[in-house]
């Protein structure tokens, strides 16, 4: 599913590739190629972002996209998340969160729905059941093989 972060125009995916949208709202915020930001971040809509941002991103059912050339290092909340270029962080999202073919990810992701698409790189853990705090594991693949296999720590009362 390829979601149109620039309006009803045909119009850039966050990788690059060309998307007619239908959707009235477009972006709210852009941090273009050659533009460094460091701070907080609270904002409604859609904010796109193509440099560098450090800090904490918060946004109340937004969207969130991460250009190809984009470095976001920090904490990351919105209602969908897009990245197509690098995270290193926490990305939370109350619907989704979409990993492009071009897109890295080095932290942990808490969302109800998470898409890794063929080429991403997500090194991490990641919770899907909107909980945030359930711990999580990731342990090694198969001996020999690549990949990650996702664990879910049973938790017991005290005194059990």
């Amino acid at each position: 599913m390829n979601i149109n972060p620039l309006g009803a125009v045909p119009s850039l995916r966050a990788d690059g590739g060309r998307v007619l949208g239908k959707k009235k709202e477009g972006i709210a915020t852009f941090l273009g190629p050659d533009v460094s930001f460091e701070g907080e971040m609270r904002f409604e809509g859609t904010v796109r972002v193509d440099g560098r941002f450090k800090g904490i991103l918060d946004s109340k059912g937004g969207m969130f996209v991460v250009g190809e050339r984009a470095l976001v290092e920090g904490e990351v909340t919105a209602g969908r998340v897009i990245v197509a270029g690098k995270v290193h962080g926490l990305i939370r999202a109350s619907e989704s969160v979409q990993i492009q073919k071009t897109g890295q990810v080095v932290g942990d992701i808490v969302a109800p729905s998470v898409t890794i698409d063929s080429g991403a790189v997500f090194h991490g853990s990641c919770s899907m059941d909107g909980k945030p705090g359930l711990p999580q594991k990731a342990l090694p693949g198969p001996p020999g093989g690549g990949g990650i296999e996702l664990v879910r720590q049973k938790t017991s009362p005290e005194g059990d």
